[in-house]
């Protein structure tokens, strides 16, 4: 593999959010027992490297799926900023497996470094697809990093700007009705995994619904009270 400056990068218009699910799919087929749930923007095509992209998917999607033997990961692509010619992405890997702790993390974009021994003795692997990963990362203007909590497990996210495609794009097709906010809904979600949470939270509000969320049974019965309180007097 090539660890210097000399990444090839060949852009070519793409779908980034289509490109994300295929990996997704393909480590689905290879993982079965692995809970990848992806929230993504619809239609977001820019001019960018589809095959180098593809790698720092696979890297940092892979590497979650080898560190979480329990628990879910959540794979997020949103608009992060953008202009006439420009769009910035935000693509993030939550995952509930191993946390890393705040020295190891230092170390890890660097060659040949992972968390500590006992990781390299139980996953295998060198560290060398987070340093090609932010090569390539770099090279197409963006920045990569980590953030890590005791017993919380890990994000791997990175930014990347992209060129817009000036060709008109088909639009996708809805898979919802907008509501109108006569008809807004509520959605009380309760669940004691924030992933899941996180991912109804993003998911309801286009569809017309308020969303709250409770992790717990005791805050779920506060809110559904508070709730009932609040509809009774708006009608009263």
């Amino acid at each position: 593999c090539n660890l210097g400056s000399g990444i090839p990068i060949n852009p070519e218009s793409a779908d980034l959010s289509a490109l994300c699910g295929s990996v997704v799919e393909e480590l689905r087929t290879g993982f079965p027992q692995a809970q990848i749930i992806v929230s993504a923007s619809e239609g977001v095509t820019g001019t960018y490297d589809p095959a180098r992209m593809e790698q720092v998917f696979t890297n940092l999607i892979g590497n979650a799926v080898k560190f979480t033997e329990n628990g879910q990961i959540m794979v997020r692509v949103s608009r992060e900023d953008e202009d006439a010619e420009h769009i910035r992405l935000r693509f993030a890997v939550i995952d509930t497996g191993v946390d890393i702790a705040p020295e190891a993390q230092k170390n890890l974009f660097q060659a040949f470094h992972q968390a500590d021994n006992s990781t390299t003795r139980r996953f295998g692997g060198t560290g060398l697809g987070l340093v090609i990963s932010k090569q390539i990362v770099e090279l197409m203007h963006g920045e990569i990093g980590v953030e890590s909590q005791l017993n919380q497990g890990s994000t791997f996210w990175f930014t990347t700007r992209f060129d817009k495609v000036t060709a008109a794009v088909p639009a996708p097709v809805a898979n919802h009705v907008p509501v109108s906010n006569e008809g807004v809904g509520r959605v009380l979600v309760v669940d004691d995994c924030e992933v899941n949470r996180d991912l109804v939270r993003h998911i309801l509000p286009p569809c017309g619904m308020r969303v709250a969320e409770a992790g717990d049974a005791a805050h779920a019965i506060t809110l559904a009270r508070v709730g009932s309180a609040r509809r009774w007097t708006a009608r009263s």
